[in-house]
């Protein structure tokens, strides 16, 4: 998953990103500045938002792994389980697991739709600020046609949306990371660490 679709979806994204700002700034440097002036904005938002996504995710997959690796040596030593009447303990450690990992889940969605809200701010208020400086630059003479500024426009707008583009291939990227960080080892080790033995 990291590695497959969302890197190509990644690096198709950077590519119409440079390829947009590359036409923009042929046409009119100037307003192309003034239109990228969102930019900073969605940068610094995404800059805060995902080192939290990033910790918050590898929370809940440790404590997914973990209730999963629990639950699988309960069902594969269920007769050990059984003759020491261990299952309403390890049923307790496996809620447990779960409800951390509800919690961590439960944080992660509000931040997921903050995470695509800037674009959307940012595409709406270039539109009005490029056209706004655009006819302004149009009535002093500094922007040849009208047709200067569509083309900065549209291609400001294609780099906006495709860097938006890229927050979802980070984020499974980021997932994928942060998986990886548990091998099955690590997990059971870690379970075995925390709920003693049966």
């Amino acid at each position: 998953m990291g590695i497959s679709q969302q890197f190509a979806i990644f690096l198709q994204a950077v590519s119409l990103l440079l390829g947009a700002y590359i036409v923009a700034f042929t046409k009119a440097w100037l307003l192309t500045f003034v239109a990228s002036a969102s930019l900073p904005f969605i940068t610094i938002v995404y800059t805060i938002i995902l080192p939290f996504f990033v910790r918050w995710f590898t929370d809940s997959v440790r404590w997914g792994e973990q209730a999963s690796a629990l639950s699988f040596e309960i069902f594969t030593s269920i007769r050990i389980v059984a003759a020491f009447c261990a299952e309403g303990r390890l049923s307790k450690k496996h809620l447990s697991f779960l409800d951390r990992k509800y919690k961590n889940d439960k944080k992660i969605g509000p931040l997921l739709g903050l995470a695509f809200a800037p674009p959307t701010f940012a595409m709406f208020a270039t539109f009005a600020l490029t056209f706004w400086f655009g006819v302004r630059q149009y009535v002093n003479g500094d922007v040849g046609s009208i047709g200067e500024i569509v083309t900065v426009v549209f291609s400001v707008m294609m780099a906006v949306t495709s860097f938006s583009q890229i927050v979802g291939p980070l984020i499974q990227m980021a997932r994928v990371a942060s998986a990886g960080l548990y091998t099955p080892q690590n997990i059971w080790s870690e379970v075995l660490t925390r709920s003693g033995s049966i």
